[in-house]
């Protein structure tokens, strides 16, 4: 909805200042909206003109930056810190999204990686099953009702 009310304006308008609300904010709800509504907003400023974002990511610092992101994601999350949906990991986040596009360009025609090009194709199926899922199957005990247990 954002998106349709911000066609007039860079991207960049709308993004720069979710991921600075998203600082402000102590809820993680709405810590994450803002910071999806970033990344949601980086990914509109990109489609359609991928030639500029390869060229950087085909870059030696581009490498060097996604791949220490990514370690420093794996360093923060052995330590147990919570980076989840917080305005700092948003760089981790460019970094690792960097990783991901080195990695596909380089590998993404592989036999191997056919599963994982079939879940980026469907994966808005899986997320909407997973969730429908999770709730019927999993549901949380104490949300779930009395039980008979005991009786």
């Amino acid at each position: 909805m954002v998106a349709l009310l911000a066609q007039r304006v860079s991207a960049l308008w709308v993004a720069l200042p979710a991921v600075g609300v998203c600082a402000l904010l102590d809820a993680e709800n709405a810590r994450r909206f803002f910071l999806l509504m970033a990344f949601f907003m980086f990914g509109t400023m990109f489609a359609g003109r991928l030639d500029a974002p390869i060229r950087l990511v085909r870059t030696p610092a581009a490498r060097v930056a996604g791949v220490a992101a990514v370690v420093l994601a794996v360093v923060l999350a052995c330590v147990g810190v919570n980076a989840r949906y917080v305005a700092w990991s948003a760089p981790i986040v460019c970094g690792g999204i960097v990783t991901a596009v080195v990695v596909g360009l380089r590998f993404g025609e592989s036999r191997v990686l056919r599963p994982l090009r079939f879940m980026g194709r469907e994966s808005l199926a899986m997320y909407l099953v997973h969730c429908v899922a999770r709730q019927t199957l999993w549901q949380d005990p104490l949300l779930a009702g009395p039980t008979l247990e005991g009786v």
